[in-house]
């Protein structure tokens, strides 16, 4: 386990490091403890083909919150991904990255700012190019709703349970 924990700080500090020109400049004035509503394990159907989303959310602390998620289809891991948010600038910015099949890193990380804050919602829009245009989570209950735009157009929405 030692291990395991190790690799994901190293991979957290990669995605708090590695997203030079990202900023949250003129992003709503915010702080990570303004989404502790986030925190928990979840669980959710990652798409049409069966495939389990299972989703921890950390504390806020020290200025971050982190993310890991691990998506699996029957017996095989088919994505691993990290997402921070960390304050900057008096407001906040997400950064993600994924591999798969968990030793492989999938293109540049995903780097957001913050657009939209409000009770228990929060909502970034990418920095430069990137595969979403818009990512958003909001609590209902005790559900975590993520929600998504691409670029491209076309939309998506994905309800996750506590687990």
């Amino acid at each position: 386990m030692k291990h395991s924990v190790s690799a994901l700080i190293f991979g957290l500090s990669i995605l708090c490091s590695a997203a030079p020109g990202s900023t949250a400049e003129g992003g709503p004035a915010a702080k990570v403890t303004d989404l502790a509503w986030m925190s928990g394990q979840y669980e959710g159907v990652g798409g049409n083909d069966g495939s389990i989303a299972e989703v921890y959310w950390t504390q806020p602390k020290a200025g971050s919150i982190a993310e890991f998620v691990r998506i699996t289809k029957g017996d095989v891991t088919t994505i691993v991904e990290m997402l921070v948010i960390h304050e900057q600038d008096g407001s906040l910015v997400l950064h993600q990255q994924r591999c798969n099949p968990c030793s492989r890193m999938q293109s540049e990380p995903l780097q957001m700012k913050l657009i939209e804050i409000g009770k228990n919602k929060a909502v970034f829009e990418a920095v430069g190019k990137s595969a979403l245009k818009t990512v958003g989570y909001r609590r209902e209950g005790d559900k975590i709703i993520v929600t998504g735009t691409f670029p491209q157009g076309g939309q998506f929405e994905a309800p996750l349970v506590p687990k």
